[in-house]
């Protein structure tokens, strides 16, 4: 199959680049390098919105800050929604580092994964067409009308954009400072590992047991065999509610603790 072949049922169908060879070393790449991402963002939003919390105590340096008004708030959040409509391009040299590292065949890169067989989900077979695309000479300036589609994941747009609205509605809602805090650990740092995983890690696997019509007699077990290992016996105990568990800093935070008041 000639190379012009091969893009045009790359184009045409971006779910061909998962059958090229190499195809499942580039995506277990591509979800390892995903994965260590979303994991510290997770950590980031943890700290975040923990820390958010933890400034209302009195011996925090930072208490008289983070529990004084929030000022010219209406600004402020004008000022967050206009920057959040602008285009963020990239510092100039992490772009120079991933371009060369594209030219180098990705040894300039220290992405380590192993091999992840299909289905993919949508966001990282769009990246393996756009590798694919590269590595044939069919993804540069002159071959915009190539890459512009893969560059658009519609799981990856509706969770950025939810996410973006209620941003907004938390710094709007949000009156002292601490509260603003964990507006940005919530839905910034959070929701966007959050939309991310959901987009481009595979879904967890879910096994539901058949459907035993109501009077039918249960279906006989089938008998497994094992080895019988000795244990002690457990003492008999009476059976006691468990006790409730106390709420996390973030649920506790969540429902919006009274406010005291600065020192």
């Amino acid at each position: 199959m000639t190379r012009e072949r091969i893009v045009a049922r790359i184009v045409a169908d971006p779910d061909y680049a998962a059958t090229l060879p190499g195809a499942e070393v580039a995506a277990g790449l591509v979800m390892a390098t995903l994965s260590e991402d979303i994991e510290a963002l997770s950590r980031a939003a943890n700290s975040i919105e923990n820390d958010a919390y933890a400034i209302q105590a009195r011996y925090d340096p930072r208490r008289r800050w983070g529990v004084a008004e929030v000022r010219d708030r209406e600004s402020r959040l004008e000022a967050a929604k206009t920057r959040s409509a602008q285009t963020m391009a990239p510092p100039a040299g992490e772009a120079a580092r991933l371009f060369d590292a594209a030219h180098s065949g990705g040894g300039a890169l220290p992405v380590r994964g192993a091999p992840r067989k299909p289905p993919y989900p949508p966001a990282v077979v769009n990246g393996l067409a756009l590798a694919a695309l590269a590595a044939l000479g069919y993804a540069g300036e002159n071959a915009r009308a190539n890459t512009d589609a893969l560059q658009f994941d519609r799981v990856s747009q509706g969770c950025l954009s939810m996410s973006k609205l209620n941003l907004f509605q938390c710094l709007a809602a949000s009156r002292p400072n601490y509260e603003d805090m964990f507006c940005l650990g919530r839905h910034i740092v959070r929701d966007l590992a959050t939309c991310s995983r959901g987009a481009a890690m595979p879904a967890p696997v879910v096994t539901v047991s058949d459907v035993i019509p109501s009077g039918a007699p249960p279906r006989p077990a089938e008998p497994i065999i094992v080895t019988p290992v000795p244990q002690p016996a457990a003492p008999e105990t009476s059976a006691a509610p468990a006790p409730r568990s106390l709420p996390s800093i973030t649920e506790r935070l969540n429902a919006r603790p009274e406010r005291s008041s600065p020192d």
